[in-house]
């Protein structure tokens, strides 16, 4: 991609990266550097860590109360009826996926692709009877990922648009309805998932999920 075709928002950026505007952004020089590889523009955003392990481990932390602020944004009771439903999903859950659904007493024990799962398959009945606001938060990262995780649906441009105004509005809920202190890097950088699927195609692209598996982590 040229630097005429990137987008003005990340035009600025990287000539932002580049002229060192932001002493706290740099920590000495990179090699990449050096081989004149574009630091924001060509490198993707890598949705295991930003988005599994990222968005959806944080905001769990943060409705569940496991964050450094203990406050739950929901309540005892609801914690129980989504643990009553673990058991029962886990039933459900074919041989198919590497690891089955743990309780969220084993919280420390969970890994991006649990995370990912919940996020794209159980997450939808798991927080179904949550708040509605904390509820509909969750299906607007759900929805978005669903849809850049579509070979067929992240060809439509509309849809890609449909994934970004999703992404902006899970950013903004996050802070309104969970939390604000949730709202960090990771939440903030998903908001550019689908420009990067506009250059990269589906986001299992350029994910890092399948060398976890391989790594039986």
């Amino acid at each position: 991609m040229k630097c005429s075709q990137v987008p003005m928002e990340f035009q600025e950026l990287m000539n932002h990266f580049a002229a060192r505007r932001d002493l706290l952004n740099h920590d000495g020089d990179s090699p990449l550097e050096f081989f004149d590889v574009k630091m924001v523009s060509q490198i993707p955003l890598e949705t295991l860590h930003l988005v599994d392990e990222g968005c959806m481990k944080r905001w769990i932390k943060h409705v569940w109360g496991k964050f450094k602020i203990k406050r739950s944004a929901i309540s005892p009771q609801h914690k129980l009826l989504v643990e009553n439903l673990v058991p029962r999903l886990r039933r459900c859950i074919s041989s198919e996926f590497n690891r089955r659904t743990k309780s969220f007493q084993e919280f420390s024990d969970f890994k991006g692709i649990d995370f990912r799962r919940i996020l794209l398959n159980e997450g939808v009945r798991l927080f179904k009877d949550l708040d509605p606001n904390v509820y509909c938060n969750f299906l607007e990262l759900h929805c978005a990922i669903t849809i850049l995780s579509s070979p067929d649906l992240v060809q439509d441009e509309d849809m890609l648009g449909i994934a970004e105004r999703l992404l902006y509005l899970f950013t903004v809920h996050s802070g309104q309805n969970v939390g604000p202190n949730i709202v960090s890097y990771n939440i903030h950088s998903s908001r550019h998932l689908s420009d990067e699927c506009r250059k990269y195609g589906v986001i299992d692209q350029f994910s890092a999920c399948k060398y976890e598996t391989f790594l039986q982590a």
